[in-house]
């Protein structure tokens, strides 16, 4: 489940650099779903969202850890021995929490984050595979 609540937060991102607005939760939900099935090939779709879905309502205030984590730079097994390792997963942790922040949280999207502390800078900069026209398809965006 919180690999689900992970994925949607970075699914979340690369729908906002593809298309320079606000992504919906529903889009980013159909867009984690459908790679799960192409990569996993059980189930169905629609059984993938509901679970996708459950899993975001289950870990909503832990996501951001769970992308940072997911995203893995630097490697999980690599966070707890070393305090660089340690603060630049924070700080994209506190970055994935920023933009949740400022383009989804609020009106029917509550949330109450565990916070990284705001001594940490966040980091921002994300690289990403752009979103493929099967991607965009899936998620609803053309």
């Amino acid at each position: 489940m919180r690999i689900f609540a992970g994925l949607v937060v970075l699914e979340l991102v690369r729908i906002a650099a593809a298309t320079l607005k606000p992504p919906s939760m529903a889009q980013a939900i159909r867009l984690v779903s459908f790679n799960q099935y192409r990569e996993i090939r059980t189930s169905s779709v629609e059984n993938l969202e509901r679970e996708v879905r459950r899993g975001f309502a289950q870990c909503r205030n832990t996501a951001h850890l769970h992308a940072a984590a997911i995203y893995n730079d630097p490697n999980v097994s690599e966070i707890e021995n070393c305090g660089m390792n340690t603060l630049r997963f924070l700080a994209r942790a506190r970055g994935l929490e920023d933009f949740i922040d400022k383009n989804i949280a609020g009106g029917s999207f509550k949330w109450t984050p565990w916070r990284v502390p705001a001594s940490v800078d966040p980091i921002t900069k994300i690289q990403f595979m752009t979103l493929s026209d099967v991607e965009r398809s899936a998620a609803g965006l053309n």
